[in-house]
């Protein structure tokens, strides 16, 4: 399974996108620092071509769980590690009137990434197919904006193999993404 699923990577990230959505190619920074409030963390985007960039991001993922137990109920919050990579294809996009910075575009990316244990008293709570220690790995589509006002958007979404200590190894939803301000 895990050797159909690197196979379909590999075919994936080398696919040519001839169909591009215009004619202007994405103008991609060299050196691109990003700092995200949520989650709470940083990105670093280096150009590796003329649309391609690596991009690096890590942090803390902050949030919530509801508890109940025979000595009452409430609410914990928590911190989890995290870092995530994406090897990022953009694709020519449409003339825009809008004002957008520089590594703005939609693109095509293989993303991997790690989720560590939560901080705190939190740690010894785990519920089922938690993502606690857990890595991923597989392809997504995203679209990144970056705003003259210094304000930076970016999601992406796709399906990848998920494994780790709660996680059995499958084939899941993943997802990567922030929003928060860049560095000139």
């Amino acid at each position: 399974m895990l050797k159909t699923i690197l196979t379909i990577l590999i075919a994936f990230g080398s696919i040519s996108f001839g169909f591009a959505q215009g004619t202007i190619a994405p103008d991609l920074k060299q050196t691109q620092l990003k700092i995200t409030i949520l989650p709470l963390g940083a990105s670093l985007e280096q150009k590796l071509g003329e649309k391609q960039s690596l991009n690096l991001a890590g942090g803390l993922q902050l949030g919530a769980y509801a508890y109940s137990s025979s000595d009452g109920s409430g609410t914990e919050f928590y911190a989890a590690p995290f870092f995530t990579g994406e090897i990022r294809n953009y694709y020519n996009r449409k003339f825009v009137k809008k004002d957008l910075e520089q590594n703005s575009g939609n693109y095509v990316a293989l993303a991997f990434g790690y989720s560590g244990n939560r901080l705190g008293e939190a740690e010894n709570v785990i519920f089922e197919n938690s993502f606690e220690n857990s890595f991923f790995v597989g392809p997504v589509w995203g679209f990144q904006r970056n705003y003259k006002t210094g304000f930076h958007l970016n999601l992406s979404i796709g399906l990848g193999y998920v494994d780790g200590e709660y996680v059995d190894g499958a084939v899941k939803m993943i997802s990567t993404g922030g929003i928060g301000f860049f560095l000139r």
